[in-house]
């Protein structure tokens, strides 16, 4: 069951994501993005509980398997945010000769599976290969048809900007009053010169301020 935390997060945006789904249409030029890597400049951005109401959305939404996968193994999360093991995973998946589907598992959400960080995710930085990570992500979209990936930020991670270029889309996710543009420009223009494509960026954390007119008499 996802925590409670994480599921206030995904039925206060569900009018939110109906928006996202459309804006990823239309920046992918009406085909839908069947692949997502969900990114940032910086960690501590936001983007985990982002690509989960994403999935959520989409598994929601009746747009079919959806598939939720943790790219972020240096600070795995999505498995304790679904209350899953920790493996097997993406780790074991990218070593391993076996079919996506024995590295998957189900969650409470209809047709929403999460692929953990895996038993041996600390080796993969040491392991990660380009080109295995290209096949075993066009195996994985046979089984699901879509694919979120919660990646590692773009500036804290070699591996992130290699895997970009491999999806149909790329998500940046930006903390408001946090990030300054300059940063987000780095990480955006690091995603194109691996290949990647930008779909968009979230604007996450933002505060809705009151104009001080509408307090009334002080």
């Amino acid at each position: 069951m996802l925590q409670k935390n994480f599921s206030r997060v995904v039925e206060k945006n569900q009018g939110a994501l109906h928006s996202l789904e459309g804006n990823l249409l239309s920046a992918a030029g009406g085909h839908a993005p069947r692949s997502i890597l969900v990114t940032s400049s910086r960690p501590k951005e936001g983007k985990t509980t982002c690509a989960i109401s994403l999935a959520c959305g989409l598994a929601g939404a009746g747009k079919g398997k959806v598939a939720l996968v943790e790219g972020n193994l240096a600070r795995p999360s999505l498995h304790r945010a679904f209350g899953l093991e920790a493996g097997p995973g993406l780790a074991d998946y990218l070593s391993d000769g076996r079919e996506a589907a024995e590295f998957v598992q189900e969650t409470d959400y209809a047709n929403l599976s999460v692929m953990p960080c895996g038993a041996d995710a600390a080796k993969l930085a040491d392991l990660f290969d380009a080109e295995v990570f290209r096949a075993k992500l066009a195996s994985l979209r046979k089984h699901f048809d879509y694919v979120v990936f919660d990646g590692a930020s773009v500036l804290d991670s070699s591996e992130a900007c290699l895997m970009a270029g491999h999806f149909d889309g790329v998500v940046l996710v930006v903390e408001c009053e946090r990030t300054k543009w300059e940063v987000l420009d780095v990480a955006k223009e690091t995603v194109l010169q691996a290949g990647g494509k930008v779909l968009g960026v979230i604007l996450n954390k933002r505060r809705y301020y009151v104009p001080k007119i509408l307090y009334g008499s002080v």
